[in-house]
């Protein structure tokens, strides 16, 4: 037709149908063509003479015009294009396939009802908006297996799926969304293979659980495309997924976001962001490669002036979940995440590492170093391990260290509870400032999980029946160390606090045995108690450090009281060390338990044991290398070894005091035995090889020696009273005694047999 063509019906039996407007329109009511149809319009456009009833049946579509083309079809495949200024508008009734489409300037819009849409090549100079409604069926997907370019915006909405394994660039954005209406079971699934070119993509799920296969886009040099993913409902796990391609990407660093179940990966110069909302669990492929989860409080929108608590654990078979007060945070596969760093706020911050019964968090590597600030966000020194910690566990090193907690301001919290039996090690440090050091789970040699902090002012322990190792070797100094009930009695708590060193306050329950290690330099140590309900049955203190014996700094370590069934050990160091049995009542009445100190050979150490505010009358038996009778233990109340000066002070009662230094020469020196108040008995059965023996009677009406049954003049002495048992007293040829009576109470006073 050499002008304007109306085409009321076209139909063939057999065959195709090729109509030419040389000028003017091409306007189609029906065209059924049993083969394929062509339309020309050379000069004109192709449209839509029936208002929205089927234009054109045919298998086969090739529409060319000037000006435009807007049909409604049921073709398999679409070839057209608009030479001059038009759009392309198409709305076909099933499964489509386009093969080449083209606009000179124009739009292009193509609507499929059902069906799978493919794209083999679109190029328009417009924008692009593909839709397939979503019908109930399982294949209302679009597929981009080719180009697809625009010099605007690309929209794509697929009833169910998307693939985009081709090309799509475009000037402007690239929008992608999945299960559109969500008018069947089962949700969407987005795959994103190919390269995007564009200033930003989208990619959005609809209503029920979807899954967003997704590689990051990287153009070898070129401008990468950042992808933002919106997962939608559900907003609770194990909800929409996304499966994250990083093969060749390094290690990237996912850090969480301001919402719920989001995050933003980054992976360098390698490939472009990936940001993603409402996903509720995160996969990466393949099984190989791993990634830093980074969990930042000023980023994930946690800085606003109250305390947060965030808690970490394994919610099933490698599922790593992440909460901030009581809500979802992150899901995962953990056997992907390479490390786990929490980066505090300027507020106080709690992190809980929970045992559940798929075991405890534990990941891949070291928790590298993470500078947030010109997102706003906090920094992070990276994971490290101090000396103790790295000679305590004897096959670890850094790279074991895989969890990370930078506590920032604020008053900040680490805690751990623990299901099964495990040891546990607490190891300080100065390594990244104050409140800095180590957590270990497991035995010494391989720990289970090892765990760095900064800035942290208490650490809570809850331990399943295992050993509590705390050791501040790898510290500069500690100093006023303490070990006491946590002020709430009966409650199975014990608390370690201390002014530097070791972090503010340590409380710990559920352990068996507590070893102590004090660290270098000079400290005071005191044992004031634990809680009457406490699980501990054995307490062991080192005045010293764990690294080496160099230290020669003077310790001191004070027991005020200890429940029964705890015996309690303490070690000092190199240097002159002092160890102390007595309360703030000087009493040692409520030491419950055995005691025993071990000092060093050669050191000039002391033991200084008080039970002055006591009223009881008691037995005491003194040795080179035991007390008994002072305190209410049951076996031997104290032992001790290489111990130089020896001083003891029994109670204010009416006491029997016996010294039996019976045993070879040891390191004791010289030793002073007080008799508090009262009237007191002492006996000296044997003293030998001192360097000084002094007795003080205090208080009261003291007798030094065995009464004699007579001391009429000439009585001879009995067998019994020279069997040095309880006899008078009788000097040493190697110890030189000094007996003082002190002042009496009546006469005729203190008497020397």
């Amino acid at each position: 037709e050499t002008s304007g063509l109306a085409v009321s019906s076209a139909t063939t039996v057999s065959g195709n149908i090729t109509l030419t407007a040389a000028s003017g329109d091409i306007a189609v009511t029906t065209i059924t063509a049993v083969g394929d149809a062509t339309l020309v319009a050379t000069t004109g456009a192709i449209t839509d003479a029936n208002a929205g009833v089927l234009n054109v049946s045919a298998s086969n579509l090739s529409a060319t015009s000037a000006s435009g083309i807007d049909l409604d079809t049921s073709i398999a495949t679409l070839t057209a294009s608009v030479t001059g200024t038009g759009a392309i508008d198409i709305d076909e009734a099933s499964a489509i396939t386009l093969t080449s489409v083209t606009t000179n300037s124009g739009l292009v819009d193509i609507t499929s009802a059902t069906g799978t849409m493919t794209v083999t090549s679109i190029n328009a100079a417009g924008a692009v908006n593909l839709a397939v409604t979503d019908t109930g069926a399982a294949d209302d997907d679009i597929i981009v297996s080719g180009t697809l370019s625009s010099t605007s915006n690309v929209v794509l909405l697929a009833g169910d799926d998307a693939t985009l394994s081709g090309t799509i660039s475009a000037t402007g954005t690239v929008s992608v969304t999945i299960d559109a209406v969500s008018a069947d079971v089962g949700g969407g699934v987005l795959s994103f293979a190919g390269d995007i070119d564009a200033v930003s993509a989208t990619f959005t799920g609809g209503a029920e659980i979807d899954t967003f296969n997704v590689r990051p886009d990287q153009d070898n040099g070129l401008s990468s495309t950042p992808i933002s993913i919106f997962g939608g409902a559900p907003t609770v796990p194990a909800g929409d997924v996304l499966v994250l391609d990083i093969n060749g990407l390094g290690v990237p660093t996912l850090t969480l976001g301001a919402v719920d179940y989001s995050g933003v990966w980054s992976f360098g110069t390698s490939a472009a962001g990936v940001a993603y909302t409402s996903i509720e669990t995160v996969q990466t492929t393949p099984m190989t490669s791993v990634y830093n989860l980074v969990l930042d409080m000023r980023i994930a929108g946690f800085q606003n002036g109250a305390a947060d608590a965030i808690e970490i654990f394994l919610s099933g078979p490698n599922v790593f979940d992440v909460e901030v007060n009581g809500l979802g945070k992150f899901s995962g596969q953990a056997d992907t995440i390479n490390s786990f760093t929490v980066i505090g706020s300027n507020d106080s911050e709690s992190l809980t590492i929970r045992e559940t019964g798929e075991g405890l968090p534990s990941f891949d590597g070291a928790a590298p170093l993470v500078d947030n600030s010109l997102a706003l966000g906090g920094v992070s020194n990276g994971a490290h391990l101090n000396a103790a910690a790295d000679a305590f566990y004897t096959t670890s090193n850094l790279t074991d260290v895989t969890i990370h907690f930078d506590g920032g301001l604020g008053d900040n919290s680490l805690a751990l509870e623990l299901i099964t039996a495990a040891d546990v090690g607490y190891f300080s440090d100065v390594l990244d400032g104050q409140g800095s050091g180590n957590v270990g789970v497991g035995p010494s040699g391989a720990p289970l999980t090892l765990v760095s902090f900064a800035d942290l002012d208490t650490l809570v322990l809850d331990g399943a029946d295992g050993n509590l190792v705390v050791d501040a070797s790898s510290s500069t100094s500690t100093a006023d160390i303490e070990i006491s009930d946590d002020g709430a009695a009966g409650d199975g708590i014990t608390e370690i606090s201390a002014d530097t060193g070791l972090v503010a306050t340590t409380t710990f329950e559920g352990f068996l045995a507590l070893d102590l290690i004090a660290g270098g330099g000079s400290e005071a140590i005191d044992l004031i108690n634990i809680d009457s309900t406490s699980s501990l049955t054995s307490i062991d203190i080192v005045a010293g450090s764990s690294l080496a014996a160099t230290d020669n700094s003077a310790h001191t370590v004070r027991i005020h009281a200890i429940k029964s069934g705890v015996p309690v050990t303490v070690t000092g160091d190199v240097g002159v060390d002092t160890f102390q049995v007595f309360d703030s009542g000087n009493s040692a009445s409520n030491v419950a338990s055995t005691l025993s100190f071990n000092g060093v050979a050669g050191d000039d150490d002391a033991l200084i044991v008080v039970d002055s505010g006591s009223v009881s009358a008691d037995s005491v038996v003194i040795t080179r290398t035991t007390i008994e009778g002072l305190t209410i233990a049951a076996g031997t109340d104290i032992t001790f070894t290489s111990i130089d000066d020896l001083d003891v002070t029994t109670s204010g009662g009416a006491d029997t005091i016996r010294v039996n230094m019976t045993e070879a020469a040891n390191d004791l020196d010289t030793a002073v035995v007080t008799g508090a108040g009262d009237n007191d008995q002492f006996y000296v059965n044997a003293a030998d090889l001192l360097a000084r023996l002094t007795l003080n009677g205090g208080l009261g009406d003291d007798t030094f020696g065995g009464t004699p049954s007579s001391t009429a003049p000439g009585y001879l002495l009995s067998a019994s009273e020279l069997d040095g048992v309880d006899d008078m007293i009788r000097p040493s040829l190697t110890t030189p005694f000094f007996i003082n009576g002190n002042d009496p109470s009546v006469l005729p006073g203190d008497v020397l047999n």
